[in-house]
């Protein structure tokens, strides 16, 4: 009974040391497992805010428009051209009321 009574610490100790390197195995494991779904998980969000701005971004298309400016319809191109701007800016303006990102600008020629 003394042999096993003196033999007890040591057991004790052995069991210790391998319960640590043990759990030491376990941590550095699971943290790298754990390091490279943080990674992926990491890279798809940046590639979904990628995706999130471009979709916020407002697109501009340009139309021309030719108009009399200069010659004997000179007087009626200039009212033209201010019927253009305003008729831009209410269809920009409704565009923006269905929440549209477009905007339409007028390239008078």
């Amino acid at each position: 009974m003394d042999d096993v009574s003196a033999q007890l610490p040591r057991l004790l100790v052995f069991l210790v040391i391998g319960l640590v390197i043990g759990a030491a195995a376990s941590y550095a494991y699971v943290n790298s497992t754990v390091s490279s779904t943080i990674n992926e998980l990491n890279s798809k969000i940046a590639q979904l805010q990628d995706q999130i701005k471009l979709l916020n971004q407002t697109i501009e298309y340009r139309i021309g428009v030719t108009l009399p400016l200069t010659g004997h319809l000179q007087d009626v191109g200039g009212q033209w051209r201010t019927v253009v701007d305003m008729a831009f800016e209410d269809l920009n303006k409704e565009m923006q009321k269905y929440g549209i990102r477009v905007k339409f600008t007028p390239v008078i020629l």
